[in-house]
Parts: structure tokens; sequence; C-alpha cells
């Protein structure tokens, strides 16, 4: 030592023989999670996060002052609040705020997840812990995520400070129904002048709130002809949690309504068919769709299958022939009575009546309604005939 103190003046220096011990104050925090579920399977809105962080002196001083800032965000920024931290224990018995050296504290916090924070992706949480060693010296450490393999170190100290993410993967999913419901003009037939009303459902069955949600319609008949509804469709709103159109949250539902009246093209084709596509976006801007079913689980089909309405379509012509006189006469005139009627609900094309005089009857003259009769093949060419439509051929005849 040259400081050569000498307290007691007698010229002999008497310094102490002094070993210095630098102190190298430091601190460690890491900061886990694991989630409790609330019963539905699915990570997301209602359950529970559950924090455990420790902080641990890794120096070689007692620190004292030992606090904890905690920073709980979803992410997209958005500042959340945590339950927490709390003391709970030290594995050398140490009281809150007092660390040992190589002793370890252990918090608990906890934080219930929202939709909001699933629509963001998830949450993000990150501890400042930081103490003082006996000197005064400020020691600090932003929290690792022991889990987390990426050790992230933006301060370059050496100890990696990843964030604890709590990543929440969105499920975008829509699921459309249409239901036909048909109001009979009150010939109790499903045919021409009754009017179809659908009531098309889109459900938001995913996990995440959707927006742009938008429906477009398909209508047919059953042979494929483009038909125009007669009305929608239409949003019924608000939604069944109050949204406007366009936006669902999550489990909510959508309704729009639409109506059609049935035309004899439609007969002719046995129906129609229609079919919805909905469409919506994520909060990441996933676009997620899904087509209609007919909501009839009974048919086979539970997924994608159009709404058909089948309308009865039977054919039936009926032909009729009469004489007025059974015993003529030679050289009386003798007039044969051909009727034909569609009887069915199908318009009728292409209709030929073939009529053959009996023996020894002459051809004078006939008279059709429609059409025209040709003696020399013996065939009335009646062409269209619609449902309910009578025509009636008069054939004059002399023995």
């Amino acid at each position: 030592d040259t400081d050569d103190v000498d307290p007691d003046g007698d010229g002999d220096p008497d310094d102490p023989t002094d070993i210095i011990i630098p102190e190298n104050p430091s601190i460690i925090a890491e900061k886990s999670a694991t989630v409790t579920d609330n019963g539905d399977g699915v990570l997301g809105a209602g359950d529970v996060i559950n924090y455990t962080i420790t902080v641990e002196n890794t120096g070689n001083v007692t620190l004292t002052n030992v606090g904890l800032v905690d920073t709980l965000t979803n992410l997209d920024g958005t500042v959340l609040t945590i339950t927490g931290p709390t003391f709970d224990s030290s594995d050398q018995g140490s009281l809150e705020g007092i660390l040992l050296v190589n002793e370890i504290a252990t918090y608990l916090a906890s934080y219930t997840i929202t939709q909001a924070d699933v629509d963001a992706g998830g949450v993000s949480n990150t501890v400042l812990a930081d103490g003082d060693s006996p000197a005064g010296t400020n020691v600090t450490d932003e929290s690792d995520d022991p889990n987390d393999t990426d050790d992230v170190d933006p301060d370059g100290d050496g100890d990696p400070d990843d964030p604890t993410d709590t990543i929440i993967p969105e499920l975008p999913i829509l699921d459309v129904v249409k239901i036909a419901d048909i109001i009979d003009n009150g010939d109790n037939i499903i045919g021409v002048g009754d009017v179809i009303n659908y009531t098309i459902t889109v459900s938001n069955d995913g996990n995440v709130t959707l927006d742009n949600v938008t429906i477009a319609d398909t209508f047919t008949d059953l042979n494929g002809i483009p038909l125009t509804l007669d009305s929608g469709p239409t949003y019924v709103g608000p939604s069944s949690l109050g949204s406007g159109e366009g936006d669902l949250l999550v489990g909510e539902v959508a309704t729009y309504i639409a109506s059609y009246i049935i035309t004899q093209d439609d007969v002719d084709a046995g129906g129609v068919t229609n079919s919805v596509v909905a469409t919506g976006e994520s909060p990441n801007d996933t676009v997620t769709d899904d087509t209609s079913d007919d909501g009839d689980d009974t048919d086979g089909n539970d997924e994608n299958d159009p709404t058909e309405t089948l309308t009865d379509s039977d054919f039936e012509i009926s032909v009729f022939k009469e004489v007025d006189a059974l015993e003529p006469l030679i050289g009386d005139n003798v007039t044969f009575t051909i009727t034909v009627s569609n009887e069915g609900f199908v318009t009728a094309t292409g209709v030929i009546v073939e009529d053959v005089l009996p023996s020894g009857y002459t051809f004078v003259d006939a008279i059709t309604t429609a059409g025209t009769y040709f003696d020399s093949s013996g065939e009335w060419i009646v062409g269209q005939l619609n449902p309910g439509q009578v025509e009636v051929c008069l054939l004059y005849t002399s023995p």
C-alpha cells in the first residue's frame, strides 16, 4: 500500500491490509406462460393466460428495492391491463424486494384473453426487473421467454430478451344456409304463380371478427337457365349480436331475404335451384368463403347443397274422338270430332294427333282450332299445348 498512512505519528506507516472486492450487481428475469382453456377446446376469447416470472440475482452482492414493471399488449400494440405481477416466493426465503446472491424470486400474473386480442393475433408480455446494489447501483433486465428459442438480444448484453408471446392463430370460417318456403297460390300445386320466399343466414363460425362480408346469389332453373329473383337478396339488420351489414362478430348470424314467383318456364324445367356464396375478410385480410347448404341434412348432403324447389311437372296428353252418326247411310255427311287436351302441368310441344278414317269413308274437309290437318297422312299437327289448353279438330266425311 503506497498510501503510507501513519496514524500514531511514530514514523512507521500503519496502512491496513485491505482486500477490495469490486461489486458486480446483475439481475436476470424470465417470464413463461401457460393457458387455461375456458372449456371450448379452442385457444381464444375467455381463456386465461397464467404467467410465471422469475427474477434471479446473478451478481455478487445483495440487491434491494427489487421491483417489476410489466408491459402487456396485444399484437397490434394496444396496451392491456394484467392482473399482477404478485410476489409468490423466493428460494432462499427473502422477503419481497430483497434478493440474496443467486436467490430466485417468483411472481405470478394472469390475463383473460378478449376477442380483440384474438383479432390482433395474440398478446405479448415483457417484464422489466430492477434492483439496487449496496453502493446504490441500479441494475435492470428485460425478461426473456425461456420457451422461445429465438434468443433475441436487443441490448447486446448476452442475455436474450425475447418477449413472452401467446400467438392465437386466426381461423376465419363462414357458414351459409339458404332455406326456401313456398307460398301456394291456392291451387295446392307447386307451380305457376306460387311464391318462393328465401331466407339466407350467414354465420361466423370462426374465431376472429370478419368484415367486408358479402353474398353472391346464383339462381337458375333445373336446366341451368339463369333466372332473376323478383326481390333481394336484402339484408335484414341488425345481425344477431348487433353488427351492421358487412360485419360479423364471432358467433354472429346475419340474415338476408329474397323472393321469386314461379313461371311456366320454371315448371317446364322441373323447378328452380339457388345457391349463395358468402365471402368475408379476417383482421389479417385472409379471405374466407362458403357455398350455401339447403338446411336439410336428411337428404344425405349437408355441405354446399343447393336449395332446390321441385315443381309439380307431370306430363299428360289426353285425346278423345266421337262421331255424330253411328249408322250413317250412303250419301250422309258424317262428322268426327277429335279433342286433344294438355291435362298435365308442363307445356307440350310438337303435339301430333294421328287419325285414320275408317274404311269406306271419304275425306271432305277439316276445321281445326289450332294447327293443321293433313288428309294425305291423316296427321293433325297441333304444335304447342299449354297446360289446360284444349284444341278441337272437326273431320267432315261421307260414307
